[in-house]
């Protein structure tokens, strides 16, 4: 009888104690799934303060990014187009005026007035995106530390003063000087923005949202390998990669149907790594943006390469 007791003693304690472990297994879990929330949403918060309004889960590329989301359309429309217009129609003075654009910018202007023409309707719709995205470019080549008055950087640099208060709001600083006078400032948290936006402005500018990274590498004169940090966190991915990942799964489809009609059952291994898809090399040439968009971690990235 004392045996038998003994051992009801220590199957009731056995009991408690799996609960106990279960319960505080039960509480890891929980903790553990609130932190990778919270990680989640600190992170998202941080994709939101580098990049204009997106769509992360549309499937059509065109609908990510759009360009009044970036600019209010409102201050858009205030560029005086005709202005432009008016010079590419004579060639000769185009080229007395290039200094109002950057290489990167000038290079596609023409490209799309051989393509479209530029009475176009297609010239026209585009041109303001390629407007502003050379604004942008003449802020990211100013110093960190812009002396200027707004009204001297409009002047000085041909753009619109509307454009100016835009720019100066959304991607600097605005210090005092040793004698109170006003600067503006880029920190590095401006110059990820910044560089943000003018890579999806490309995006938005470019013939199926695909960049050539050399050319890009050019005008932001960046290191190839950060710049592929931002290209990444934009939502970009290798053209190459994506087509042979595409050839890949083509094939690997083409003989599981081979195997079914042989009547052999098709088991996807367990625990299969997913291959990244598109990752952005070193040799990569062209990128492209890829709906639904997939992020990775840009702060801790960009910041290691400063």
């Amino acid at each position: 009888m004392k045996t038998n007791a003994v051992e009801e003693k220590n199957i009731a304690t056995a009991k408690e104690m799996q609960k106990i472990i279960s319960k505080n297994a039960q509480i890891l879990e929980q903790d553990l799934r609130e932190s990778q929330e919270e990680g989640e949403t600190i992170e998202m918060r941080n994709k939101r303060e580098l990049l204009p309004p997106f769509d992360a889960t549309t499937e059509k590329v065109d609908e990510i990014y759009k360009l009044y989301d970036i600019i209010p359309k409102e201050e858009l429309d205030l560029i005086d187009l005709n202005v432009h217009l008016a010079l590419y129609k004579k060639p000769k003075q185009l080229a007395m005026h290039k200094d109002w654009y950057q290489t990167y910018v000038l290079k596609r202007i023409v490209r799309l007035i051989k393509d479209v023409g530029v009475e176009s309707k297609a010239f026209t719709k585009k041109l303001p995106a390629l407007l502003l995205l050379n604004y942008m470019l003449k802020l990211y080549k100013f110093p960190n530390t812009i002396s200027k008055t707004e009204e001297q950087i409009a002047e000085t640099y041909a753009i619109p003063s509307n454009i100016v208060s835009f720019l100066l709001k959304n991607f600097t600083e605005l210090t005092l000087g040793h004698q109170k006078d006003v600067k503006f400032t880029k920190n590095r948290r401006k110059i990820d923005k910044l560089i943000c936006y003018i890579l999806i402005l490309m995006l938005i500018c470019s013939p199926n949202f695909t960049l050539d990274v050399k050319e890009v590498q050019e005008a932001l004169k960046i290191d190839h390998k950060k710049l592929t940090v931002y290209l990444r966190e934009i939502g970009c991915r290798d053209v190459v990669e994506l087509t042979r990942k595409k050839k890949k799964e083509e094939e690997e489809e083409e003989k599981g149907e081979d195997k079914k009609k042989e009547g052999e059952g098709v088991v996807a291994p367990e625990g299969e790594k997913k291959e990244d898809e598109g990752k952005i090399g070193s040799r990569a040439a062209l990128v492209t943006l890829v709906a639904p968009l997939r992020f990775t971690k840009l702060q801790k990235k960009v910041k290691q390469y400063y």
